[in-house]
């Protein structure tokens, strides 16, 4: 894009794929030090990012610009524009560049998947390989609870609180290379999401219902389907093995909004599932109130949630002074242990993702974020929608979702969006969460392309057409 030479298309992906494979498997996966700096194979491989980018071809900036994650993309580099342009009035230039640093590479990483994903098959390729890096990251968390050694995290080694600590699944908190057990079922929730959408790709359907189970031509009625389910019922596993709150209530949210596209598909009578729906949905709240209730083993001096609470409110007296922008990156922790008004401990991090981007960016670079969050989720809901209302005939293409792969997934899209609202407060901050910027950029890809449907020959045949009419 910025000269005559640029590197082969093909080339771009390989290293864009290699990446995303290095961010999937976690921060603290194969970490080293360099010249006193602490690095991991990601960190290490983002070097070269920069060189990437600016020799990529036509078609990937095509691509990025007009792809399904473009108005994501969009927001991400508006978020690293904004955090070099805050180094003018940040408080402390070391937490600042921290922040920058991270924020550069996750931007990096964001622009090049979305560049690389060109069609539905790509999309779907890229959520294999999520899945597969994920797998072994739940392999490698299931043997590491079973045998009560955690070779990735030196924090939870030895006679550590949380090694000490057991879920009331009876196991040692499962963590891997991910930082924490939040970061951890946090990963496997989106991992989850990528599995129901793989589990119907390709036309396969999910027949399923309350009285019929698995039929057979859907998720049951193939090898690589019970394989999928397989690998949910693990997924799962170990997000009950984590006790983490907010990714139950995740769950909640998301099996919510799912069972209510799935109503949304049914006859006339569909208000006696919705009455249904909002009673396991008040029933499943209350339940999840009750646990939030009972302190956890390591809140006996301080509850985490008043500590939570403590921490937005500091901040928000900070910011309101300088709504219009923000306090900059590394502001949030910064006035939080130099001036803290409530007693946060050495807690400086606000555990809300949405709070963090309003605090430390302002006001519109929040709306920006908020409207590309809601427009995907309201484009996907929609299309459920839409579908719920053609006739039903013997054609499984017409009128249930249950027969229509692009229908469905557009409702994995949906649920997961709704969950994301309890999973962004369960990471004390995803700026350093190498992972969450390659699986954002891979999630808003594939919500984008969602909605326009159709089979991925289909999909790639027009985007092809819109790049020579271009």
């Amino acid at each position: 894009m910025f000269g005559r030479i640029h590197i082969a298309y093909s080339w771009v992906k390989i290293y864009t794929w290699l990446l995303a494979v290095c961010a999937f498997l976690g921060n603290d996966f194969l970490k080293f030090s360099l010249g006193g700096l602490p690095f991991n194979p990601y960190r290490a491989l983002g070097l070269a990012a920069p060189a990437v980018l600016l020799l990529a071809p036509p078609a990937f900036w095509r691509t990025l610009w007009r792809g399904g994650a473009r108005y994501y993309a969009l927001f991400v580099g508006l978020l690293c524009g904004y955090a070099l342009l805050s180094g003018l009035w940040a408080p402390d230039a070391v937490a600042w560049r921290s922040h920058t640093l991270f924020l550069l590479y996750g931007g990096m990483t964001t622009c090049l998947i979305s560049g690389c994903l060109d069609s539905r098959e790509a999309v779907t390729r890229a959520l294999r390989l999520f899945v597969l890096c994920a797998v072994a990251v739940a392999v490698g968390a299931l043997v590491e609870i079973l045998s009560g050694h955690y070779g990735f995290n030196a924090l939870y080694a030895g006679d550590y609180l949380w090694a000490a600590c057991k879920s009331f699944m009876g196991l040692p908190l499962p963590v891997f290379a991910m930082g924490n057990v939040n970061d951890f079922g946090a990963y496997l929730f989106f991992a989850l999401a990528a599995v129901s959408w793989l589990a119907v790709e390709g036309g396969r359907g999910l027949r399923c219902g309350l009285s019929g189970g698995l039929r057979s031509g859907g998720l049951g009625g193939s090898r690589i389907g019970w394989l999928y389910a397989a690998v949910g019922a693990l997924f799962l596993f170990l997000i009950l093995c984590t006790q983490s709150r907010s990714v139950f209530l995740a769950l909640i949210l998301a099996g919510a909004a799912g069972f209510g596209c799935f109503i949304l598909q049914r006859p006339p009578h569909w208000k006696w599932w919705l009455g249904l729906a909002c009673g396991v949905f008040v029933l499943a709240v209350a339940g999840f109130v009750l646990f939030w209730m009972h302190d956890a083993p390591g809140d006996v001096e301080a509850h985490s949630d008043a500590v939570r609470l403590g921490v937005v409110r500091n901040a928000w007296l900070f910011f309101k002074p300088v709504w219009y922008r923000g306090l900059g990156w590394g502001g949030v922790d910064h006035y939080n242990l130099q001036y803290p008004l409530l007693a946060v401990g050495d807690v400086p991090h606000l555990h809300n993702w949405f709070l963090e981007l309003g605090f430390s960016c302002g006001l519109f670079v929040l709306l920006y974020y908020m409207w590309v969050y809601v427009r995907t989720w309201w484009e996907n809901l929609r299309r459920v929608v839409k579908a719920g209302r053609l006739p039903v005939t013997g054609d499984p293409q017409g009128g249930r979702f249950s027969g229509r792969p692009d229908v469905w997934q557009a409702a994995v899209v949906v649920a997961t969006l709704s969950g994301f609202l309890a999973i962004s407060i369960a990471s004390s901050s995803f700026v350093p969460a190498q992972w969450f910027w390659a699986v954002g950029a891979l999630g808003f890809g594939a919500a984008g392309l969602s909605p326009a449907g159709g089979g991925a020959a289909e999909n790639r045949t027009e985007f092809k057409a819109r790049k020579k009419r271009s």
